[in-house]
């Protein structure tokens, strides 16, 4: 069995539903004004966060996750799950001084979201910086998935020291980090993966071209959503088509279940292509339940919803 070296937040998402559109909501010449609300329908608190949302699905696809990330100290039933879904928690931290991060989502209809993240215990620099604590095990691949900004930084320089592997996935934290260091992370990496909008915000970020980040790394994955996913490398330049879902219930969490979809077949020596597929299939498993780590399925499910669409 593979290991894949997992970082990321582990949190507790509480997930909300709007009844409308956010659009018709925001009056674009009132921005500076803005005070709104939403009436959200129903309140789900799920176990979540981009780190422990990859090792759940990299766990269903036979992939062992080694997860790095902190936990607060209310963070115990956080773990017993883990353990329950056979998720090593060996490299976990706890402070027993902060809550565990939380992340507050208010999605609408048509699957808009808007997002509120409490780190918390994630700002403790103290904790899980580096690679240190690995044991011997024989490592595949990393991913450094959103985190705490210096966490990020400090682990992909780990991962560089120890010579692994890594995919950078920076999420939501591009924002938090300095233009310098997206450009060596991505340098020192194997591939980027984003969605559009964190694609577009990167090269502003960076003042580079899709071009000139090519040349730092081996391939940049831009996901679409439902549209599929976009592949550039030194071979490819094409878009994936992806997968119709016709049963939505909730996209929080898909983007890293196409995450561990990608990287089950990257380890299983599949092609560029190919691993996106692989991920486009699990992203569209995810799709069908409320939360980011209630979908379940097998190789033999993922390998028939392939064959059928690709």
């Amino acid at each position: 069995m593979n290991n894949v070296i997992v970082t990321g937040s582990i949190a507790f998402d509480h997930l909300m539903h709007f009844d409308g559109v956010f659009e018709e909501s925001f009056m674009p010449d009132e921005l500076s004004n803005l005070s709104i609300s939403f009436i959200a329908s129903g309140h789900d608190v799920n176990y979540g966060g981009c780190g422990a949302n990859i090792a759940y699905s990299l766990k269903l696809c036979g992939v062992n996750p080694l997860l790095f990330g902190v936990l607060g100290n209310d963070g115990e039933d956080y773990m017993m799950w883990l353990r329950s879904n056979s998720i090593p928690i060996d490299y976990l931290e706890i402070d027993m001084d902060a809550k565990s991060s939380a992340a507050y989502v208010l999605s609408d209809k048509n699957q808009s979201q808007i997002t509120f993240f409490s780190p918390s215990v994630m700002q403790n620099e103290s904790l899980c910086m580096n690679f240190s604590r690995l044991t011997n095990e024989e490592v595949s691949l990393a991913i450094i998935s959103p985190n705490a900004p210096s966490r990020m930084v400090s682990l992909a320089n780990s991962a560089k020291e120890k010579n692994i592997k890594y995919i950078f996935d920076p999420g939501q934290v591009i924002t938090s980090l300095s233009g310098d260091q997206i450009i060596e992370i991505i340098a020192n990496s194997i591939g980027l993966i984003v969605n559009e909008y964190e694609m577009n915000l990167l090269l502003k970020k960076t003042s580079c071209s899709p071009d000139d980040l090519l040349k730092l790394c081996e391939f940049i994955v831009i996901t679409r959503a439902h549209r599929g996913a976009h592949l550039y490398s030194s071979a490819h330049d094409m878009l994936i088509k992806g997968i119709e879902t016709k049963d939505v219930k909730d996209a929080t969490g898909s983007g890293d279940a196409f995450r561990a979809g990608f990287i089950y077949a990257y380890v299983n020596d599949k092609s560029l292509p190919e691993c996106i597929q692989y991920g486009n299939v699990v992203a569209h498993k995810s799709l069908a339940f409320l939360g980011t780590q209630k979908h379940n399925f097998n190789m033999t499910d993922i390998e028939k919803t392939l064959s059928k669409n690709y």
